[in-house]
């Protein structure tokens, strides 16, 4: 067997009780391992009768180690794993020349694998259980630079540079079907690296040959990408990204000619539902509801796009209304008399926040126009009568305005009572009058009533005279109707 392998660098795992597992290939392309389980160092030779490189270990639950590698000599990707005892060995597929590995965090801890397998396939392989199980991603193709990161419900996500079309990609199997999103398309990326937060956000680092350090995310619901270094005499390499307390992204990176070693960490925004909006207000008006409301008090860290009005006749049946984006609206679908109850919720880019707290309104109206209008003229005075409106429009009358004119269309204000009478002392003999009166309620002015029109009495002849009177007439109804005062002469009893 030839000597000429170089010794790869050493891969290290802690179990759940903090020991310490370390495989590495040896110079003659031997896997080996060494722990210090049991309190001191010891080690063995896993794999010795064939050339091995590649080699990545793992350790789930307490003390089940793993570890992943190629076996050169035979062209196959291989598993070795042991719980304390004699390894096992099982082929997860032939013909692979590099691969990813990720563990899933959490309590199955499954092993998730990216890597080019027989002819020059892009291809997946998990354990289900204690087996292998593997598949083309987005049905194969060639792919580099890949690198592959496992998140929440044991879903695989991976970034790599298509080489069809040169694009930076990044693929997952969260929904089921692998789906590939485009996250850069200079046709020029260099190494690149993922990590998956808590929350199954997505975070990747990669570099341009010659210029910048990148760093994208989809934590705020879409992708978005910052520069994380600057340069243009360099290189800047992307080294592992890895996700701490609290969403914090740490980066390490490298920095040529140099050979500098970079830290960097930051947090990046995360976009949230917003809370519901606030002060939520409805007015009546006539026939109409005006309801209005403010933002939330959290936005959810994003712009909040839209609003949506949900109305309904009692509080367990609201349905939405309208989708606005101003902060207020007028309802004019309502009937008079019927109670209303409203609520509202805000959007942003990640979706529907919650509601506001419910209000309600009583739909009221003006009240519709006085009746029976009556009018009786006594020497000096104009007596007016009236009746109640047939509808107070949901709302107690508060009052009725009188207004007079010299004739039925020009009318002028005169008063206000609390009452359906009113004597007008206010008045010139022999002159025409014109009224009409409106009601009043706290929602405002009702339409007018008919305009009636009457005349105030001279002062009769005395009887001395042989003047006998004629009652004045008293006129009601249509305003066209003129009054008019008669006398005729008689004889004087004596």
């Amino acid at each position: 067997m030839a000597t000429s392998w170089e010794l790869a660098a050493p891969q290290i795992a802690v179990d759940g009780q903090g020991y310490v597992h370390i495989c590495y290939h040896m110079a003659s392309g031997d896997l080996a391992y060494f722990t210090n389980n049991g309190g001191s160092w010891t080690g063995s030779t896993i794999v010795n009768d064939v050339h091995t490189s590649n080699g990545q270990i793992y350790v789930k639950g307490k003390d089940q180690v793993g570890i992943v590698y190629s076996d050169d000599t035979n062209g196959l990707l291989m598993s070795a794993t042991s719980a304390g005892g004699a390894w096992s060995k099982q082929t997860i597929d032939e013909g692979a020349s590099s691969f990813s590995l990720a563990l899933t965090p959490g309590e199955h801890e499954n092993v998730h694998l990216c890597y080019m397998g027989p002819n020059k396939m892009f291809k997946y392989a998990t354990t289900k259980g204690d087996q292998w199980y593997s598949e083309p991603i987005l049905g194969g193709g060639m792919a580099s630079n890949y690198q592959i990161a496992a998140g929440p419900g044991e879903k695989a996500h991976v970034v790599y540079v298509d080489d069809v079309d040169g694009d930076l990609k990044y693929t997952t199997n969260a929904e089921g079907a692998w789906i590939s999103h485009i996250i850069d398309q200079s046709g020029d990326v260099g190494n690149c690296e993922i990590a998956v937060g808590s929350s199954g956000e997505v975070h990747i680092g990669f570099n341009y040959p010659y210029g910048d350090l990148i760093y994208a995310t989809n934590s705020d619901g879409s992708w978005t990408t910052h520069v994380v270094e600057h340069t243009e005499i360099g290189v800047l390499s992307s080294g592992p990204i890895l996700i701490g307390p609290e969403g914090k992204v740490h980066i390490a990176y490298q920095r040529s000619p140099t050979n500098e070693i970079f830290y960097g960490s930051f947090t990046p925004q995360v976009i949230t539902r917003p809370g519901p909006p606030q002060n939520v207000t409805v007015t009546p008006q006539q026939g109409y509801a005006n309801i209005s409301w403010s933002p939330p008090a959290n936005n959810g860290s994003a712009d909040i796009l839209a609003y949506d009005l949900y109305r309904g006749t009692s509080p367990t049946s609201m349905t939405s209304l309208a989708i606005v984006e101003e902060m207020s609206f007028i309802d004019m679908s309502v009937v008079e008399g019927t109670t209303y109850y409203y609520q509202v919720s805000a959007f942003n880019r990640e979706g529907e926040g919650g509601r506001s707290p419910i209000v309600n309104v009583t739909i009221m109206n003006t009240p519709s126009a006085p009746i029976n209008l009556t009018l009786s003229n006594e020497n000096d005075r104009i007596m007016l009568q009236w009746e109640a409106p047939a509808d107070d429009g949901g709302s107690p009358v508060t009052g009725y305005q009188i207004f007079r004119g010299m004739n039925g269309t020009a009318m002028e204000y005169l008063t206000t009572v609390d009452n359906t009478s009113y004597v007008d002392t206010q008045v010139q003999e022999g002159v025409t009058y014109y009224y009409t009166v409106v009601a009043t309620n706290d929602l405002g002015v009702g339409p007018t009533s008919e305009a009636v029109n009457g005349a105030t009495v001279k002062p009769a002849p005395s009887q001395a005279e042989g003047i006998l009177p004629v009652v004045g007439a008293v006129i009601a109804g249509a305003a066209a109707l003129t009054g008019v005062i008669l006398w005729r002469r008689g004889k004087a009893k004596g």
